[in-house]
């Protein structure tokens, strides 16, 4: 069940709420009454209905390939509303990410309001564009600090992934997104009431891009970064 905080300045309290409107979705069958209001956050059965054919009926064709090419990071936004249907699409590319273990330790914040994403921009060191966005995500982890076999930890790496899935899944949809690791996380977690115990990750600012041009990615080439068989 996805499991995504909507305008959230607290924590707590939200996801029992669209588990249970999700439910009414599944339980409805194939034609549910587009028109039905499920609250007043603004969510119907319609749109979540136009969400599951995205995913399921693959109303979208862009291969995985071509949306890797033509991904960017995004620092400059229109002034234009992201369909809830299409946000539901890239929160659900998240949530089929894979994990240490299934562990599945990602939760993400969906912020909406102008002046929470204002006090975001400020947080991420002033950069000014995280706010120009229709929605800021702020990638966090409930983890018990689980360290893998190997070393390292699983929530920064899972969430990583996670987040890696939704900047694809947004690209097939129109959408631009931009990778947000400056950030003091003291100052987010007060902003948005997140837990002590509650690791922020990163933070995304996804909207429509004011310049949708592909761009030529400065990578190393392949022969300076790939090993065959031994180092």
């Amino acid at each position: 069940m996805l499991r995504v905080k909507f305008r959230s300045n607290v924590w707590a309290g939200r996801s029992a709420w669209y588990d249970r409107h999700v439910g009414i979705v599944e339980a409805a069958g194939s034609n549910p009454a587009p028109s039905t209001k499920l609250s007043k956050r603004g969510f119907t059965i319609g749109c979540l209905y136009r969400w599951k054919k995205i995913f399921f009926n693959k109303v979208l064709n862009m291969k995985v390939s071509e949306a890797v090419r033509t991904r960017k990071s995004v620092r400059s936004y229109l002034d234009k509303t992201v369909e809830e249907d299409k946000l539901l699409a890239v929160l659900e590319a998240g949530r089929l990410a894979p994990s240490a273990s299934n562990r599945q330790e990602w939760r993400f914040i969906v912020v909406k309001d102008t002046e929470t994403k204002k006090k975001l921009a400020e947080a991420a060191n002033s950069q000014s564009f995280v706010a120009e966005a229709f929605v800021v995500i702020a990638a966090c982890a409930k983890t018990d600090e689980h360290v893998m076999s190997c070393g390292q930890a699983c929530y920064p790496i899972d969430v990583a992934i996670a987040l890696d899935h939704m900047t694809l899944a947004a690209v097939e949809l129109g959408l631009g997104t931009c990778w947000i690791g400056a950030f003091n996380e003291g100052k987010v977690k007060e902003i948005l009431g997140v837990p002590a115990e509650i690791r922020v990750v990163a933070l995304m600012p996804l909207g429509y891009p004011y310049d949708s041009s592909v761009t030529n990615k400065k990578r190393l080439p392949l022969n300076e970064i790939v090993k065959y068989e031994h180092w």
